[in-house]
This record gives C-alpha cells, sequence and structure tokens, in this order.
C-alpha cells in the first residue's frame, strides 16, 4: 500500500517541475533524473519481480523524460498526465487479458504460498485489478478532456483514493461473504 501512495509523489513533482517557469533547464534535467532514480529504488524490489503496472510507471517517466527535453511529441506534452493514466490502464487491462492482476504482485508479500494458490486470492485481485483500470481509465479521460484545475486534481486524487481503500477493504468483504456463503450452503 505504501508503495502505491509513493509511487504518486514523483508525479506530482514532475508536473510542477515541468510547468514551473522559474527553473532552468539544468535543474529540471537534474530534478527529472532524481525522480526516475526515485521511483526505481522505492521499487527495485517489484521491478525485478517483473510487476507490470510499475515497469509501465518508469517506461511512461522516461518517455515523458526524453520527450520534454527532445520535443518530438507535442501530443505528449500536452497530455502527459493522460498518456500515464491511460499506459497504466491498458498494462493493467492486459494483466486481466492473460490472467495475471498486477494486483498479485502487491498482494503476495506476507501471504503464505496456500493462500496464493486460493481462487479466492485470485478472484480478490481480480477484481480490485479491475477497479484500478477504471481508476486509471476514468483519470486519463478526465485529464484529456478537461482543463486542469483544482477540482480536477482533487477528483483524480479521490479516485485513487478510492482505490487504494478498495485494494485495502475488498478482500475482507469478498472473504467474509465467501465465508458466509460456505457455511450457510
Amino acid at each position: 500500500m505504501f508503495n502505491i501512495i509513493i509511487s504518486f509523489i514523483p508525479w506530482s513533482i514532475y508536473s510542477w517541475v515541468v510547468n514551473e517557469n522559474v527553473l532552468t533547464i539544468i535543474e529540471r534535467f537534474i530534478i527529472l533524473s532524481m525522480i526516475l532514480l526515485f521511483i526505481i529504488v522505492v521499487n527495485i524490489k517489484i521491478i525485478r519481480q517483473g510487476e507490470p503496472v510499475m515497469i509501465t510507471n518508469i517506461m511512461t517517466v522516461i518517455i515523458l523524460f526524453i520527450n520534454y527535453f527532445s520535443g518530438w511529441s507535442a501530443l505528449l506534452l500536452d497530455y502527459p498526465t493522460s498518456f500515464c493514466y491511460l499506459s497504466l490502464a491498458l498494462v493493467s487491462l492486459l494483466s486481466l487479458i492473460v490472467k495475471k492482476p498486477f494486483t498479485i504482485f502487491y498482494a503476495s508479500t506476507g501471504v503464505s504460498e496456500e493462500k496464493r494458490r486460493h481462487i479466492m486470492f485470485f478472484l480478490i485481485n481480480k477484481y480490485i485489478t479491475w477497479i484500478w483500470t477504471i481508476i486509471f481509465f476514468v483519470n486519463g479521460l478526465l485529464n484529456a478532456f478537461f482543463a486542469w484545475t483544482p477540482q480536477l486534481r482533487l477528483a483524480t486524487i479521490g479516485l485513487v483514493c478510492v482505490g487504494i481503500l478498495f485494494s485495502k477493504y475488498l478482500p475482507n468483504i469478498i472473504r467474509y461473504f465467501y465465508r458466509a456463503k460456505s457455511h450457510g450452503a
């Protein structure tokens, strides 16, 4: 859960760096390099496991970083947040299509092998991955079609908070109903 929350900090800094005109190009380069390094260091274990969403997060930072300094895509310069969210939505959806919900990488920490093999573990992570896919997609569209305002920022952060809450509490709710159904049937 901590890694999910911490992964949004670099995006806020990125937004400030590219939109703040008082910084020199060298200062921007240094700050953006530090953001990339921060994301990699904080999430090195997950990256080594091949977690697709974190790898996508890093790849989008690299692509946006290079594009910011090279200017090869005006679309990416104008819609970096949409690019990030829609990339995450696509990778999340692909993880569902190949039946390897990305949330399993996060949920496996501290869970016994026996519990990880249970069908309920897979189903819970499938539902949570669907929720994140929808949140990423909606946030991508909101950022693409509406001008940046504090209200939009609060809405997108609010959706991320909803995802975090679902990620935290949905497993217990599903397990409760599964147990009630198993004992009642």
